[in-house]
């Protein structure tokens, strides 16, 4: 995430649509959408090299003494269970299609105690922060790139549920940017690896290509299968999970903070390890 341009992107992206709900989802909407897109015609494309398999997670499943050394320090939402369950169900879905799936990051561990050190004081105005406001996030859709399959959000614009009006005025985009202030002001650098305006659950990753290639090389026929398989599966969600008038539905919503907490994590975390800070001691 690059902020010498903005210290706060996301802030400019409120700004920029007047916290016009409509806007504000059209906006990460067309961000995904175009994203996709462009991986599609990516994937497509007769000089596309490949899918690029995770060499740190194929080390992690087939070497057992295997560590991953990368420390990170991040922010994070747990989904609830409706929406564990939905990634369970679109995990199913792929592994059909594809048998062999699988704040700061990669900081030395002393680089992240320094950090880590930086936010603990002020951990207690941290949970007081998310408990103040709740983010509803709708519209669940699979992302794709060359690396992974992610299951995104975008913020909810108002739609209703079991027939009530709902006040979405404070957004994912909200959440997001007071949580980035949170950390500057405790001089705490943030370097972020991307700066997606949609919340995603990274649902699977390449550890072969096996599955996508033929001789050796891309197999042009199988990644098609592959992109309009996953072209259906999001028919299948929109049709299935995005919000409806007059129907009731609880998988495909995620409210963020409602049931489970939003966590400080450290450590290894990228495939399970790490641990997180301790909110009622600030440590």
């Amino acid at each position: 995430m690059d902020f010498s341009v903005f210290p706060n992107p996301f802030d400019e992206i409120l700004k920029g649509s007047s916290c016009d709900l409509v806007r504000l989802q059209a906006f990460c909407e067309a961000q995904r959408s175009e994203r996709n897109s462009r991986y599609k015609d990516k994937f497509l494309d007769d000089s596309f090299e490949g899918v690029r398999p995770d060499q740190i997670l194929i080390n992690l499943v087939t070497k057992p003494n295997y560590v991953d050394s990368r420390n990170n320090l991040c922010i994070w939402a747990r989904p609830p269970a409706t929406e564990i369950d939905l990634v369970s169900t679109c995990q199913k879905m792929l592994k059909k299609l594809s048998p062999i799936l699988e704040i700061s990051h990669s900081l030395t561990p002393c680089s992240l105690a320094a950090l880590v050190a930086k936010l603990e004081p002020s951990v207690p105005k941290f949970e007081r922060l998310f408990q103040e406001h709740l983010a509803r996030l709708v519209k669940p859709k699979l992302s794709f790139d060359d690396t992974a399959v992610a299951l995104t959000y975008v913020p909810a614009a108002g739609e209703s549920s079991d027939g009530q009006t709902i006040d979405d005025s404070y957004t994912y985009l909200h959440l997001r940017r007071d949580l980035l202030n949170f950390c500057q002001d405790q001089n705490a650098e943030v370097n972020a690896r991307y700066a997606s305006t949609s919340c995603h659950l990274t649902i699977a990753r390449f550890i072969t290509d096996k599955d996508h290639c033929s001789a050796g090389k891309p197999d042009r026929a199988a990644m098609s299968s592959w992109v309009s398989a996953i072209e259906q599966l999001n028919e299948l969600l929109a049709e299935k999970y995005w919000p409806r008038e007059g129907i009731s539905q609880e998988a495909g919503i995620w409210i963020v903070g409602a049931r489970r907490d939003l966590e400080i994590r450290k450590g290894t975390l990228w495939y399970g390890g790490g641990q997180s800070l301790d909110i009622a001691s600030g440590s």
